[in-house]
């Protein structure tokens, strides 16, 4: 068993919240030497369907880990899940067995009742490049979804207000940390809108403490503005 992987992830004009938080993942993990990031062009007629991952999963997702025997695991939470058991060091997704139920209880919250209807906000209006057509923009759709993404965003915001820095209280972050600054960076992508952080006065210094760390300055560079839009997520 090779301790080198290949994740394969995908450049677009859509959003990919997935790869950073695998990007941001693989740095809190402390495990960047062991993955090698394989970044392919995603827009229509791109390289994405072309890559060697494409076939070998029902959808040709990214991002996707390529595994020894010839499959590919995809889904962020999954593949964040198979790393943080298979190397050694901290449990990013939670140490003991309520820590983890913990953790994936939160992630699941955020994806469901923010991410998913901020990415479905944005899609609406812009548009898919990863598919064969691109709907008509729907102002009144995505200012719904936007809507339900703020209220379930004000009640995340509540969570801190005890005076804790992470989700499950802990001194340092876990995944579903990881997956509410992903949603964090993706209302940034609305120009016509606020994005969270500046909405919400905990949400704010949530993501503020996370580009104080170690992990996102190694993941993103001095720089982070400039790398987390190569994948086009503005932090």
């Amino acid at each position: 068993m090779t301790d080198m992987l290949c994740l394969y992830a995908s450049e677009s004009e859509f959003p990919n919240p997935e790869h950073l938080q695998l990007r941001l993942f693989i740095h809190e993990k402390g495990i960047a030497a062991h993955v090698e990031e394989v970044i392919y062009d995603a827009p229509q007629g791109g390289e994405l369907h072309r890559c060697p991952y494409a076939a070998a999963t029902p959808w040709g997702e990214a991002p996707s880990l390529a595994l020894e025997d010839g499959s590919y695991l995809t889904n962020a939470g999954a593949i964040a899940r198979y790393l943080d058991q298979r190397f050694p060091g901290r449990k990013v997704l939670g140490k003991s067995d309520l820590e983890q139920g913990q953790d994936a209880m939160w992630e699941r919250r955020i994806f469901l009742h923010m991410l998913d209807r901020l990415m479905m906000a944005i899609n609406i209006v812009h548009g898919d490049p990863e598919l064969q057509f691109t709907p008509p923009p729907d102002a009144q759709w995505s200012a719904y979804y936007w809507r339900e993404a703020l209220y379930h965003a004000a009640v995340m915001d509540r969570q801190f207000a005890d005076g804790r820095a992470w989700l499950l209280g802990g001194a340092k972050p876990t995944f579903a940390d990881i997956a509410l600054y992903s949603a964090i960076a993706v209302s940034r992508l609305a120009a016509d809108q606020t994005s969270l952080d500046a909405r919400f006065e905990y949400l704010g210094a949530f993501r503020q403490r996370w580009q104080e760390r170690p992990s996102f300055q190694a993941a993103f560079g001095e720089d982070h503005q400039c790398q987390t839009e190569r994948i086009h997520l503005v932090a």
